[in-house]
């Protein structure tokens, strides 16, 4: 999408492979993981995520729309938070990991989440995460701004 923009690396993941960037990042005070780590990182967040999804599909089958909002939002919170940490790409790190929290929504019946309101509390459950590697502030900001796609399906 951005390969007009940003030629030399929209799309590209950090490592140290052919057609990969070989660069460390930091943002803010934090850093990205090594650049060496990166593809290595990412396989093991991918197979984390399919097994994660698979345990969701099961809690979506007991019906308990209560339960599938927190593990939703645990789910994504975890998910984005690693993908932030990781930070495989040069650029474009954070809009990859709200995609991925609001396809996970979609997933299970719940609205994708607007980022640019409150903006403050999603910046501060994000720091939280990368000083003390809790995803649980995360996740309660992500519960606290869940609908259901259908409100009558909301409990």
């Amino acid at each position: 999408m951005f390969g007009d923009i940003w030629p030399d690396f929209a799309g590209r993941l950090r490592g140290p492979d052919a057609g990969q960037i070989a660069t460390n990042v930091s943002f803010g005070p934090y850093r990205g993981t090594r650049f060496e780590d990166v593809p290595g990182a990412c396989e093991e967040l991918s197979r984390q995520i399919g097994e994660l999804l698979r345990q969701l599909d099961v809690v979506s089958l007991r019906g308990d729309r209560r339960e599938l909002k927190i593990q939703v939002a645990r789910v994504a919170a975890y998910i984005h938070c690693q993908l932030v940490l990781i930070h495989p790409f040069t650029n474009g790190n954070g809009r990859t990991s709200r995609v991925c929290v609001n396809y996970v929504r979609a997933r299970y019946g719940f609205l994708g989440i607007s980022y640019a309101r409150p903006q403050s509390e999603y910046l501060d459950a994000t720091r939280t995460y990368l000083q003390r590697r809790i995803a649980d502030h995360f996740a309660d900001y992500l519960e606290a701004h869940m609908e259901a796609i259908d409100p009558s399906d909301e409990r």
